[in-house]
C-alpha cells in the first residue's frame, strides 16, 4: 500500500487523512487479505540532493506515521497502532477461515464475518453466532452519509466511509473514522552528548628498511655493472648462417661479470676482457 504521494519543489506538502488510511487497511483485511505493507511507514530524507523524478525534493517523509527525523507523527502513529493491534487480536478467526462471509447489510453497508460458524448456511443477522472464534467486520462505505444498522441482535452506528472490528462480534473496539486525541510530543532542545570511546584503532606496524643479506648483494651486483658498463665501450660481434643466407649483429660489453662462488657468498668476480 502506497498511503503517501511525493513532495515537488515549491509545492504543497502531501497528506492523507489517517481516517482514510485506516479504512483502506481495515477494509484489506475484512475481504479476506492476508499479509499488509506500507510506503512508507517511516520517512526519510535523501541528503545527498538526489532523487528518483523530475522535480522532487530531497524528502521522503510522504507524511509518514514516523517522519524523517524518527519523531512520532500523530495522531496518525496512534491510530494506526491501534488498528494494527486489533487486527492481531483477532488473528486466531482471522486464519481459521480461507475467505469469510459476506452479508449484506444496506445499500452501502456491508458485513464480514471470519469464525467456527461463519459459513452456517441462512445465517440470521438478528442473531449472535454461537462458537469460541468469532470476528466480524462491519463496513459504511457511503461517503456522504452515516448509518445504522442491527447486527446479531445488537444496533450498530457508523460513520461515513469507515469500517467497525468487532473482536468476539459484539463489542465494537475499533473504528477507522474515530480518531481520539494525541499529542504530539518532542523536543527541541539539543541535549549535551558525551563521547564514550569504545573502539580502539591499531596503528599500523612501522616498515622494517633492514634488507636481507640477498638483496643487498642483488642491488650491489647491478650497481657495480652499471658502472662498468659507462665506462668501458661495448664490442659488436656479426654472426653469418651459410646454410640460411642470414646474418646477425650481437653487442655486448667487454666486461664479464660472474656470479659470486659457491665458498663465497655475497661475494662477486669481475673480470674484465680488454683484448680479443
Amino acid at each position: 500500500m502506497e498511503p503517501y504521494l511525493f513532495a515537488a519543489w515549491g509545492g504543497r506538502v502531501p497528506h492523507r487523512p489517517v481516517e482514510d488510511i485506516a479504512f483502506a487497511v481495515a477494509r484489506f483485511f475484512q475481504r479476506g487479505r492476508s499479509c499488509h505493507n506500507y510506503y512508507m511507514y517511516f520517512g526519510g530524507t535523501n541528503f545527498g540532493r538526489t532523487s528518483g523524478g523530475p522535480l522532487y525534493t530531497t524528502s521522503y517523509d510522504y507524511d509518514a506515521p514516523i517522519d524523517e527525523y524518527g519523531l512520532l507523527s500523530q495522531p496518525k502513529w496512534g491510530h494506526l497502532k491501534d488498528l494494527h493491534a486489533t487486527v492481531k487480536l483477532c488473528e486466531p478467526a482471522l486464519v481459521a477461515l480461507y475467505s469469510p462471509q459476506y452479508i449484506e447489510l444496506g445499500a452501502y453497508q456491508e458485513a464480514h464475518i471470519y469464525g467456527q460458524n461463519a459459513r452456517a448456511e441462512g445465517i440470521n443477522v438478528n442473531q449472535s453466532i454461537t462458537g469460541s472464534l468469532c470476528v466480524a467486520f462491519l463496513a459504511n462505505i457511503d461517503e456522504y452519509k452515516a448509518a445504522s444498522v442491527t447486527f446479531m441482535g445488537q444496533t450498530y452506528n457508523f460513520p461515513t466511509w469507515s469500517v467497525s472490528i468487532l473482536p468476539d462480534c459484539r463489542t465494537t473496539v475499533f473504528n477507522s473514522a474515530e480518531v481520539h486525541p494525541m499529542e504530539n510530543i518532542s523536543d527541541d532542545q539539543v541535549r549535551a552528548q558525551t563521547w564514550i570511546k569504545t573502539v580502539k584503532f591499531d596503528l599500523p606496524p612501522t616498515p622494517d628498511f633492514s634488507l636481507p643479506q640477498s638483496l643487498v648483494s642483488v642491488l650491489f651486483f647491478f650497481l657495480i655493472l652499471e658502472i662498468i658498463e659507462t665506462q668501458f665501450p661495448n664490442r659488436s660481434f656479426m654472426f653469418n648462417d651459410p646454410s640460411s643466407g642470414r646474418s646477425a649483429v650481437v653487442t655486448v660489453p667487454t666486461v664479464v661479470i660472474a656470479s659470486s662462488t659457491d665458498d663465497e657468498e655475497g661475494g662477486y668476480l669481475a673480470r674484465m676482457n680488454e683484448g680479443d
